[in-house]
């Protein structure tokens, strides 16, 4: 281990502790990765620190230089601590729907975070001894980190896709670069800067320092400084587009609520207000915010206490549990100011244990947890044609994180004006979870430049511009959304693009950056290896 760099892990401790058990470098280059995964999780909203993912990867790759000489299974476990502490700050919310609304103790919740959390760090143990034995010198050294982690970063499988830079949303023009490569690459550069920044600590030159760091600040200024161009070249185009005034209904009703009818009230009173304000169109959250189940065959919505335009004559997209011969589908329906139904969206990405459980038949999953939905999965996307020029592309709860299936509504022929997303975060309580939803949808507006609509039945109600911004919100009732009164938005929503006339370069291919990099880190890592063995011939 280079000089620089174990002054640099040693980070000013008493001289008892780096004589002690700090004094190992497997260890310190452990405590480095636990602090670099903290404060990634730190970094996340609802409380964004915007700074931290520019740094958070600096002690990583400190750590990464400290191992490049120790076994391969200590350079993992320390890249693996690091990713089990971010992972389990930044999802502690996972087992609260668990806990508190299907009875699972407290300990099982626990477990099933750990486990969750040792699943999510795997890739970060990987990519640090990839670091670790990587290139030591010149612009490789530099690219190496970034190259490694954009393929195990977003082609890892996993529940929750998720970014460890998810605080850049809320610094918007440092998120554009989504346009292009999707979140792998607005992850590229706080990479590359924690390169150069750590390269500036080991080289013996003043002026070598100086221009590594000052090459890592010109990178934030140049990756900000033309986002903030994009943004401004969006709203010049935005502002001569044509508008459609949504609706967005937020009833803060209960999760299980003692009455459907006045659950199904809270919906009405919103959507009256919301037609009386101007609004062409309604949006409505996902099923449960309205409480009846629907036979899939029906043409026409029903009366009485389960209808839909009771109080309204407007076009509606809402939520509601679909049937037929014994099987339940979670759906998204679209309804004409007529009242005619025009189509049906059927959510693809059910949530494991809330809407199906992994890895066994129905039958036994009722038998094993009778509260969840056991619902069946859809196949096909939808695109729902509110007027000529004003498609809205639907994805049910959680679907809007999913990158690939945001791919498929936009690609379908005709396109979409805009996408909308309906969901019941009211599962996770007051916590970061519905905050942390919204801020990584807020990438598919940023992915495919149309604007985001997201009716969440206890908040964050929100509107996105094509930018990644939030233009309209409501806040989170979570805690106890029943004591709260309906919300409702009503918000001109400017529809400058159409994903099929105007598909973005991430939608072109711009999504194959990570497998791209993949394809480079391999070719490097091929020809080092041609070169050792030619060396070792000679």
């Amino acid at each position: 281990m280079t000089a620089p760099v174990s002054r640099a892990l040693a980070l000013r401790l008493p001289a008892g502790l780096r004589a002690g058990w700090l004094a190992r470098p497997g260890l310190r280059a452990a405590v480095a990765c636990a602090g670099g995964g903290a404060l990634f999780a730190l970094s996340a909203p609802p409380r964004a620190a915007v700074w931290g993912p520019w740094l958070a990867f600096v002690p990583f790759l400190f750590a990464a230089r400290a191992l490049r000489a120790a076994p391969r299974r200590v350079a993992f476990g320390a890249g693996l601590l690091g990713g089990v502490v971010f992972a389990g700050l930044a999802f502690r919310w996972l087992p609260h729907p668990l806990e508190h609304f299907h009875g699972v103790a407290p300990a099982w919740g626990a477990l099933l975070l750990a486990l969750f959390a040792l699943w999510t760090a795997l890739p970060w143990g990987l990519w640090l001894l990839l670091v670790a034995r990587g290139p030591r010198e010149g612009a490789l050294s530099i690219l190496w980190p970034a190259l490694c982690w954009a393929p195990l970063g977003a082609l890892w499988p996993t529940v929750f896709p998720h970014t460890p830079v998810l605080g850049l949303v809320d610094m918007p023009a440092f998120a554009q670069l989504a346009e292009l490569g999707g979140v792998a690459l607005v992850e590229t550069p706080p990479l590359i800067v924690a390169a150069l920044l750590v390269a500036a600590a080991r080289v013996p030159s003043r002026r070598a320092r100086v221009a590594h760091v000052g090459g890592a600040l010109a990178l934030v200024a140049l990756v900000g400084g033309l986002g903030a161009l994009r943004i401004a070249s969006l709203d010049a185009r935005r502002a001569a587009a044509p508008t459609l005034r949504v609706g967005v209904i937020q009833p803060n009703g209960a999760v299980r609520p003692a009455s459907y009818a006045a659950h199904a009230e809270r919906l009405h009173r919103a959507s009256a207000r919301a037609a009386e304000r101007g609004a062409e169109l309604l949006l409505w959250p996902e099923a449960g915010a309205y409480p009846f189940s629907l036979r899939r065959s029906r043409a026409r919505l029903p009366g009485g206490v389960r209808a839909v335009q009771r109080d309204h004559a407007l076009p509606t997209l809402f939520g509601a549990t679909t049937y037929e011969d014994g099987l339940t589908y979670n759906s998204m329906l679209f309804v004409d100011a007529a009242g005619a139904l025009r189509g049906r969206f059927d959510k693809n990405v059910l949530f494991p244990f809330g809407e199906r459980v992994p890895f066994v038949d129905r039958t036994t999953a009722r038998e094993l947890l009778p509260d969840v939905a056991h619902h069946v999965p859809g196949t096909a996307v939808a695109r729902f044609a509110v007027r000529p020029g004003a498609a809205a592309g639907p994805l049910i709860c959680y679907e809007d994180l999913f990158a690939p299936l945001a791919r498929r509504v936009a690609a379908q022929p005709g396109g979409v004006d805009f996408l909308t997303a309906s969901t019941i975060d009211t599962w996770f309580g007051d916590t970061a979870a519905p905050w942390q939803h919204l801020a990584l949808a807020r990438f598919r507006a940023i992915e495919h430049r149309v604007p985001l609509v997201r009716s969440v039945a206890a908040g964050p109600s929100s509107v996105v511009d094509a930018a990644g911004r939030v233009r309209a919100a409501r806040p989170v009732r979570a805690a106890a959304p029943e004591e709260a009164s309906p919300e409702l938005l009503v918000v001109p929503l400017r529809l400058a693009r159409n994903t099929a006339a105007a598909p973005t370069l991430y939608a072109r291919g711009g999504h194959l950056y990570p497998e791209a990099c993949a394809l480079a880190a391999l070719a490097i890592l091929l020809l080092r290896r041609r070169r050792r063995t030619s060396a070792a011939a000679h």
